[in-house]
């Protein structure tokens, strides 16, 4: 398809059977049918119906569920349905007979358990088994310590998730060639695992089809930008953000740039930007533990300031431009900067950089100023053994010749060494399990003002 949206005069409308071509006509009517799966922004399905109405289904290409985007698209029910007549049909045939009852399950389950488990990894929520109609417990759930939950304990973003994914996984085998459309998969979704939801949703669709999704969430906008970055001819957006639709308007994909991005930002945060970025945000690189280091070591300066891990050095860069531009039209109070690594950037990118909001470290990781001597002499000073401050800068000084490093450069290959002789020579000392936990909570708070190293992390980021 190349062109996504025609808007015609009122006088050549009327009437007017839409137009869609493809890049292979379908052939048959249920052909047709299959050729494009809508699913509407109110999917909700009820306990009480799931078990009411457990009727014989229709032919997958002949469901019905809804014929306006604004009605109910009820879909839970009917698709559990088909997921238990596959169960009696493998489990009823002569062929199959004598074969492990797990195995099936896992077979029918599989791929929906494995998306359910990726995304909800941290409250460790799997989909168990299938349960039974006849006992009121439909699909059957382990949650953490919680074992045998059926979809009526489930939360509203739980029973969102799993009627998306349920939905493709059960259409896709015979909806191979489709359009799959949602329109705002985000609703009831927690903000965290929206875009961790369109991942799974990707990766479910069949490599002959085509996901569609009309959206408003940032987390969905990032998964999508990180996707467009990995397989730029796998992704297009549509950009509703430029033209005047009271007019006659072709759209077509849109290149993202920063313009683009600027207005997604400013549609998706709206109002709430005053309120999410009062002061000032400081996006960084890092999975979160610098962010969280950051974060000890200017809390008490700049108590409204957040610090926000973005992973690598080009979603900095490409989020804070996004942000500065929308922040510009709705937000003229905050400010929003990038911080990151110096690496072997040169002094004259540096400054270029610098011009565009972003801060560049004058040493080559924050492990750098984490490590620093003064700091180091801190901890034991701190924790009243002063006279410890050799040992931990002989174990430094040993770990720097070691690999072959100077004191300004990346310091992560060492960080394990200061600890574990930090904990030697403070046994009776807490200092973290971890080397992670020893940068955020021992060595971060004490780079405190006063101390060199904090006058020259403090400049590289607000001077």
């Amino acid at each position: 398809v190349t062109s996504y949206f025609i808007r015609c005069d009122i006088s050549e409308s009327d009437f007017k059977e839409p137009e869609v071509e493809f890049h292979k006509s379908p052939i048959t009517s249920s052909d047709w049918r299959r050729s494009i799966h809508l699913r509407s922004a109110y999917r909700n399905d009820s306990i009480d119906r799931l078990n009411r109405e457990l009727n014989q289904t229709p032919p997958i290409a002949e469901e019905h569920r809804f014929y306006m985007l604004s009605e109910n698209d009820r879909a839970v029910a009917l698709n559990y349905r088909r997921i238990l007549d596959k169960w009696i049909e493998i489990g009823t045939s002569p062929k199959r007979r004598g074969e492990n009852i797990g195995e099936i399950q896992d077979e029918i389950l599989g791929e929906l358990r494995n998306s359910m488990a990726e995304l909800f990894k941290d409250t460790q929520f799997i989909l168990a088994g299938l349960g039974s109609p006849n006992t009121h417990k439909v699909f059957e759930f382990d949650k953490g310590t919680n074992h045998g939950l059926s979809y009526e304990n489930l939360s509203s973003g739980e029973k969102a998730a799993l009627d998306m994914l349920l939905d493709i996984v059960v259409f896709k085998e015979e909806f191979n060639d489709t359009v799959f459309c949602i329109d705002e998969p985000e609703a009831h979704i927690h903000t965290k695992l929206q875009g961790p939801l369109l991942g799974e949703l990707y990766k479910l669709i069949p490599d002959n089809s085509q996901l569609w999704i009309a959206t408003h969430s940032i987390g969905m906008v990032r998964k999508a930008q990180d996707l467009w970055q990995k397989s730029k001819d796998a992704v297009v957006f549509l950009d509703f953000g430029k033209d005047d639709f009271d007019k006659p308007v072709k759209l077509k994909p849109t290149h993202p740039d920063s313009d683009f991005w600027g207005r997604v930002y400013e549609v998706a945060l709206g109002d709430l930007a005053e309120l999410v970025l009062t002061e000032r945000t400081a996006f960084c690189e890092g999975r979160g533990v610098d962010s969280e280091c950051y974060q000890n070591i200017f809390k008490s300066r700049y108590p409204n300031l957040r610090f926000v891990p973005l992973e690598d050095k080009g979603n900095v860069i490409k989020t804070v431009k996004a942000s500065n531009l929308a922040l510009g039209k709705i937000a003229k109070s905050a400010m929003v900067i990038g911080i990151i690594d110096l690496d072997g950037e040169t002094s004259e990118g540096v400054k270029r950089r610098r011009e565009e909001g972003i801060r560049t470290l004058s040493r080559r990781t924050i492990e750098s100023f984490l490590l620093d001597d003064e700091v180091l002499a801190k901890v034991c000073e701190d924790f009243s053994q002063p006279d410890k401050v050799n040992d931990l800068l002989t174990a430094k000084q040993g770990a720097l010749s070691k690999h072959n490093l100077k004191p300004d450069d990346n310091l992560k290959a060492i960080v394990q060494t200061v600890h574990g002789a930090a904990q030697k020579a403070l046994k009776s000392v807490r200092l973290g399990d971890s080397k992670e936990s020893f940068m955020m909570d021992i060595l971060a708070p004490r780079i405190q003002p006063g101390m060199a190293v904090y006058e020259q992390l403090h400049e590289d980021i607000f001077g």
